[in-house]
């Protein structure tokens, strides 16, 4: 038992660094693609009343024109609309137009759907109604499609920070999401994306049937569609941009219950990807939790647990803050080395947590319930 523990002690520490090593070796060329052609953003929501003023003056802020932004209602039951008409009321733009759709259905998936259909370009970019975007956010992710076999583009997201432990977990969390998701595009098995920073050909969209197959789930707007494209068009169709001018900031969770509530969303979906890479990959960082978990029984094993015991928990927690300081780093994001710690320690049990809701397939979101159906 002493053997096994030891040699997790090694094991994950040598993971963490390939994959450290693998973030830090494909920086790429930032290029940025001049005013061309329109390209459509696509924003649903729900209610979001307190959110949009700020994705509504960040979206103003992007520096790309021509630009059709499309804010998608997914049946907001409070003032999202009316304060979204007056922001809009006040906009006089040349080169960028403004519209409010009402989604064709139920859930975040009908509303892309809905803004798809009314997009005037062949370029689609989606974010989330409580995020912020960079400036040259759209420049930047649309310049990779200038090579024609891409046919979606993936980028990082990372939730805003904070002086408390919980935002400051949340941002350390989405680190290791980061990471993890560059290293499957970099070895050209991508598991993940995020729909808040996403971008796609319409006609890809179009093509692979969009979210026929998989529309009565409530998330996985992203992944779905990620491997549908990687399917039909193969893996050189996708690209990942992990640099900081594309990083799109969201909003953290006010509360563990709503954290739980969003993480226990997107889990409940692993098993339905049909996938051998996808499940093993997700079952695998809950074996090493459970493993860390279980190794507090070394404590009643003696001198040598004790040793063992240390030696598992320092190269965890050293490792670590070794590779998510440098992923929170290439983003100009400093976290002191007590709150990476304390994540360290959390992290295995509130990984069991997210897990048991995932298997228990029950949650709320934004006023709806799993066990509704879209």
């Amino acid at each position: 038992m002493l053997t096994i523990y030891f040699l997790l002690a090694i094991l994950y520490p040598v993971l963490l660094g390939r994959m450290k090593a693998i973030w830090e070796k494909s920086q790429r060329p930032i290029q940025l693609k001049g005013p061309s052609e329109m390209v459509t953003v696509i924003i649903p929501f729900r209610n979001e009343a307190e959110n949009l003023p700020s994705i509504y003056r960040s979206v103003r802020a992007l520096n790309y024109r021509p630009l059709q932004v499309l804010f998608v209602n997914d049946c907001s039951e409070d003032d999202s609309v009316f304060i979204l008409s007056k922001l809009l009321a006040q906009t006089n733009e040349v080169d960028m137009s403004f519209e409010i759709l009402h989604a064709q259905g139920i859930g975040k998936k009908s509303a892309l759907h809905t803004g798809i259909q009314h997009a005037c370009s062949e370029i689609i970019l989606t974010t989330d109604a409580d995020c912020d975007l960079p400036v040259f956010w759209v420049d930047l992710m649309v310049s990779s499609f200038i090579e024609k076999e891409v046919q979606l583009v993936a980028g990082p997201v990372i939730s805003e920070g904070g002086t408390d432990f919980l935002r400051r977990f949340q941002q350390i969390e989405w680190a290791s999401v980061l990471l993890a998701t560059h290293t499957g595009f970099a070895l050209r098995k991508p598991l993940m994306c995020s729909g808040a920073n996403l971008a796609y050909r319409k006609s890809a969209f179009l093509e692979v049937d969009g979210y026929i197959g998989n529309e009565h789930i409530m998330s996985g707007d992203d992944e779905f569609l990620l491997k549908k494209v990687i399917r039909h068009f193969g893996v050189e169709s996708v690209r990942y941009i992990k640099e900081e001018e594309v990083l799109v900031l969201t909003k953290a969770q006010a509360s563990w219950s709503r954290l739980f509530s969003q993480k226990v969303r997107w889990a409940s979906k692993w098993k339905l990807h049909q996938s051998a890479i996808h499940s093993f990959s997700s079952i695998l960082p809950v074996l090493f939790q459970l493993i860390f978990l279980s190794s507090f029984v070394l404590l009643s094993q003696g001198k040598q647990g004790v040793i063992v015991f240390c030696f598992l928990w320092g190269a965890k927690m050293i490792s670590e803050y070794w590779s998510l300081s440098f992923v929170l780093g290439s983003f100009s994001i400093n976290q002191p080395r007590w709150s990476v710690n304390l994540t360290s320690i959390f992290h295995p049990i509130y990984v069991m947590r997210v897990v048991f809701g995932a298997l228990l397939g029950k949650f709320d979101w934004k006023g709806r319930n799993s066990l509704d159906k879209p």
